[in-house]
């Protein structure tokens, strides 16, 4: 099964970097060009200018291959001289509630196909791993944590795990934009032993970083093409950092991701008539900016109810009927025709029966054309508002998928279609790097 081993992580000094939240940055794909521009105005040596170098070409990797190890060379960033575990502790608020989770960090061995020991359960596109190809040729570290999600329903590693968070063994904290805060721990050596035994029978799970994951792989694949019978399996290529959490902790939290589209050829009108035969559709009425808010708080709220009672439900917006919202909740007896054998854990999920009812038949997407003609947003108030301003023809607002949902699709070797998991919080980028060559592995 999965073999995650301990390291000595690259990362920055708090001696000449004492305000680590000034520092480190969001994930290289939650960052537009205005946060990109804020980022870098925050403090010269933000991390945003290592994940997202300037230049033009090739020399923008190489540039960020120079920052870093220039960081180095004047101590702006250390390594650990001995390898271990980390603990990264999580502590944020959810729907007016606090949660504290606790992932640990270390190195996976890398397969050269997807079998028993990595599940993903999302498709990738050869143009998002290319940039990131690059960036990784270039600095030769793993330079971002991939999301993971491991089983552990009985907690046999949760004491082990979280013993470890304790104020002498802490490395450093920051707190991000969104008020997360973020804690590095060292895992004590006899914690380690048992975490990596745990993790020896266990299978790991993608939850977020697929594109990262697949780059990683594709270098490690052609590095030992290159060294032929000299290869051994035990290079630094062979590894990737990631955060390793437990899928059933109650702070594994997902956000939904709604979907909007430019363009309708066709009258919103008769898309619900069409659709008749297949939902109940409620529509809420407003007249005002009050009565707007009230049905958007209680879209979302009968969203949740239909949610929690095993209903398949999703809210509509139209640009053309810009004084009411739709409920669309699929009536019981409605068989949904899905090509190819679809097990009952991919059929229950609400994106699943917009994508098969709504979006392939009537708007002619497919998870080929998706990723140019939908635009996808976090946050329903955002998307109620992209439609609302004109941009935008229609939304589609969603529940969010359950995490172990998720690691059962994996299971059945099925994919979900694009964007479906949102995995909140982010991993915060720059709390620690795993160099190929500077680092020590045990």
């Amino acid at each position: 099964m999965a073999e995650i081993i301990e390291f000595g992580a690259m990362h920055y000094n708090p001696a000449k970097v004492p305000n680590l939240s000034r520092v480190v940055c969001p994930p290289y794909d939650m960052i537009d060009d205005e946060m990109k521009k804020n980022l870098e105005e925050q403090d010269p040596y933000n991390y945003v200018s290592v994940i997202l170098p300037d230049g033009d070409g090739d020399e923008k990797y190489r540039s960020a291959m120079h920052r870093m190890f220039g960081w180095l060379l004047r101590d702006i960033m250390v390594i650990d001289s001995d390898p271990g575990y980390y603990v990264y502790e999580q502590s944020f608020n959810f729907d007016g509630e606090q949660y504290t989770r606790h992932g640990v960090v270390g190195l996976l061995k890398l397969e050269e196909e997807y079998g028993a020991t990595v599940k993903p359960h999302e498709k990738t596109f050869n143009e998002f791993i290319e940039d990131r190809y690059a960036l990784l040729n270039e600095t030769q570290s793993s330079l971002e944590s991939i999301f993971f999600v491991y089983k552990d329903q009985q907690n046999a590693i949760k004491q082990d795990i979280e013993s470890n968070a304790a104020g002498d063994a802490i490395v450093f904290e920051a707190t991000d934009a969104e008020g997360t805060l973020h804690k590095l721990y060292r895992v004590k050596p006899e914690a380690a032993a048992k975490i990596r035994a745990f993790f020896a029978t266990q299978p790991v799970y993608i939850a977020d970083g697929h594109h990262r994951y697949e780059t990683a792989r594709k270098y490690m694949t052609e590095r030992k093409a290159e060294l032929g019978p000299k290869y051994t399996g035990k290079e630094a290529f062979n590894y990737l950092m990631g955060v390793f959490f437990n899928v059933y902790d109650p702070g594994i939290k997902i956000l939904p991701t709604h979907r909007l589209i430019k363009q309708m050829n066709f009258s919103p009108i008769d898309l619900l008539k069409n659709l008749g035969n297949q939902y109940k559709i409620a529509a809420m009425d407003f007249t005002d900016a009050r009565m707007e808010r009230a049905a958007r708080i209680k879209m979302r709220k009968m969203l949740t109810q239909y949610k929690t009672a095993g209903k398949k439900a999703f809210g509509v917006v139209f640009k053309r009927i810009p004084n009411k919202f739709f409920l669309m909740i699929l009536k019981d007896d409605v068989n949904v025709n899905i090509a190819g054998t679809v097990s009952e854990d991919l059929k229950s999920l609400d994106v699943m029966m917009l994508e098969k009812t709504i979006l392939e038949p009537y708007f002619k997407i497919s998870s080929e054309n998706e990723d140019k003609q939908i635009f996808y947003v976090r946050g329903d108030n955002k998307a109620f508002e992209m439609v609302k301003s004109g941009e935008y023809e229609v939304a589609f607002i969603l529940n969010p998928v359950n995490p172990v949902n998720v690691v059962k699709i994996a299971d059945n070797s099925e994919e979900m279609p694009h964007k479906s998991t949102d995995f909140f919080p982010k991993l915060l980028s720059g709390l620690v790097v795993y160099s190929f060559k500077y680092s020590k592995i045990k």
